[in-house]
């Protein structure tokens, strides 16, 4: 249990360092300058991935593992479309 819990906190801990350096070089070849929010902004989507990546996605796999590839194009369709409008896109555009 210890060394599969040390395994994940280090893939944590690689996959935060190279979303940061990841946002680090988007701002740099984007905007030519370089600023604390690359980091953080990098740091926290490494934080994000890395816990769905690690923890969350297992656990949910073993629960949808059983659905049909109906059912999971109608749910994943349904979460983009989902997203698209919180974005603040209007559904005339989608048409």
């Amino acid at each position: 249990m210890k060394n599969n819990l040390s395994q994940k906190v280090r893939s944590l801990a690689l996959i935060c360092f190279l979303t940061s350096f990841a946002g680090i070089m988007f701002q740099l070849i984007n905007e030519n300058q370089l600023d604390y929010n690359s980091v953080m902004f990098g740091l926290t989507l490494g934080l994000v991935f890395g816990f769905l990546e690690l923890y969350l996605f297992p656990k949910a796999d073993i629960r949808v593992h059983h659905w049909s590839f109906t059912k999971m194009l109608v749910i994943k369709t349904l979460l983009n479309l989902f997203s698209y409008v919180a974005r603040g896109q209007k559904w005339s555009c989608l048409v």
